[in-house]
Parts: structure tokens; sequence; C-alpha cells
């Protein structure tokens, strides 16, 4: 299975950022003298075009970029290295990630007697929940929820009921209109949570895959082990089980199938 590491720039500088399996200390023993002669000749154009050609990307302030994982054949661990694009600092070099365990990381930085510093922070986004009911209007942005697809004449999100159970919520002009809880083809609510986009993706997975560090999870069912959100056939919303940390099966209406899409979570706003 091949999913993604998500790097957010979370201060208000530009800055270039490095994430592969292989440390640059090790691929490049003289990085650090060959950037520090770049620097000194002050030519930003060469300095860029360095850091490109040993893996750097740039990374806007705000921005956040993807970068795939493979984990099953590469190991959990990644390095990553930043540099700010200002003034070609390199403030660190090979810091160690564990995919395995995070999902993002966050570039942030503090003033230290009137300096800035830049660190990285690992992180796995918390979902957010906002409580509806039926007949309100959506959020004021409509982008602001997890869609899942388009059922019956109906847009469908992500939710959960009052008591705490994944739901697939539709949505009919303009208006939240119930909650059914995924796997059960009866029952509905006319009430309960719908779940905010602060950055999400689906990935395509199938049992028997590692789950993403950063999938959201929405309780624990026996004897399923742990439920994940996740969708199939593009539209239909779906929990996943999991058993040992891997992918057993994608959930819907009663029925099981191997393969889907998994979410993931790739940014939290409330960290700053």
């Amino acid at each position: 299975m091949m999913y993604s590491i998500y790097i957010t720039n979370k201060t208000f500088m530009q800055v270039y950022i490095r994430l592969q399996h292989e440390k640059l200390s090790a691929v490049n023993p003289s990085f650090h003298d060959e950037l520090d002669k770049l620097k000194g000749d002050n030519k930003k154009g060469k300095l860029s075009s360095y850091l490109v050609r040993w893996g750097f990307c740039l990374l806007y302030s705000g921005q956040t970029m993807p970068f795939p994982v493979d984990v099953v054949n590469y190991g959990p661990w990644r390095f990553a290295s930043l540099c700010e694009e200002s003034t070609g600092k390199l403030w660190n070099m090979d810091y160690e990630m564990n995919c395995m365990r995070y999902g993002c990381l966050f570039v942030q930085n503090v003033a230290v007697v009137f300096q800035q510093t830049f660190h990285f922070e690992q992180v796995n986004p918390k979902p957010f929940w906002v409580s509806a009911k039926m007949g309100n209007a959506l959020l004021k942005n409509i982008g602001d929820i997890v869609w899942v697809g388009f059922q019956e004449g109906r847009d469908v999100c992500f939710g959960r009921s009052s008591s705490g159970a994944p739901c697939s919520v539709s949505v009919r002009d303009g208006r939240f209109s119930s909650w059914k809880p995924i796997n059960d083809d009866h029952a509905s609510d006319e009430s309960g949570h719908v779940l905010y986009d602060r950055g999400h993706e689906f990935v395509r997975a199938k049992a028997g895959d590692p789950v993403p560090p950063h999938a959201v999870v929405t309780g624990v069912s026996e004897p399923e082990g742990s439920l994940y959100l996740g969708r199939v056939g593009g539209n239909i919303p779906c929990t996943i089980s999991t058993e040992g940390g891997n992918i057993k099966s994608f959930c819907y209406e009663a029925k099981k199938v191997q393969s889907g899409e998994i979410l993931v979570l790739t940014n939290d706003p409330n960290i700053k």
C-alpha cells in the first residue's frame, strides 16, 4: 500500500523540505560544506538548484505537500531535512520520522532572543465533529464538510450518531436530511454530528494493507477491532475493520468487500 506523509509549512517564511528513506548525510557527506560555500557566495539561484538536486522541495507559507511513502518495501523510517529559503540556513538534517506512527509533519518556528528558530513536529490530525440536526442548513462554506459521494439523488457526507455510531449523512436542497448508520440498512436518526474538513484525502487500499497513522478511527467493534472511515465504489460510505494494525475488510450495509478507499487527514489548523 502506498500512502503519503503530508508536510505543512506553519511558518510565515518559505522553506525547503526533503523527506526520503535515505539520510542526506549518507548520500552526500559533503552537503554541509557545499551548502556553506554557496551561502557565502550569496548566489541564490545556484543555492536553489543545489537544494533541488539533493531532493529538496520549496514549501510556501501555509502550504501542505504530500510525500509518498512505501512502508512495506522501505520500512517505517523517513529522514527529513529543513532549510530556510531566505538565508539558506540548514535548521534540521536527517530528522527521524516514524511513518507508521505519524502521518503529518509540521514546520514550525519560535522566536528565541529576537531570532526565529525552525523545527519539525510529528502530528496525527484529530477529526473535528460539528453537531447538527435534520433541517439545518449546510455550514457556511459547503467545502468545509468531508463529502463522500452522491447517492439516490442526494449528496452524502460523513457523520456519526448521538451515540457515536459512524453514519452517512444525506443532504437535500442544501439541508441535512438524515443520519443513517453505515452498517445498518434500516435505522436512521434526525440528528448527530458531521465531519468538518480541515484537509483530507481518500487513499486506495485493500485487505492486509497497514492502516495509515492519520486515518480516522470511529470506535471499536467486536469482533472487528478498531473501525475507520472510508468508502467503496467511489461514493458509498463504509467502515473499515482491522486486525493487528492491518485492514481486514470494508463494511457497508451489512456487506463486506476486500478493497476500497480509506480516509486520511492531512492537516490540523488548530496546531500553529
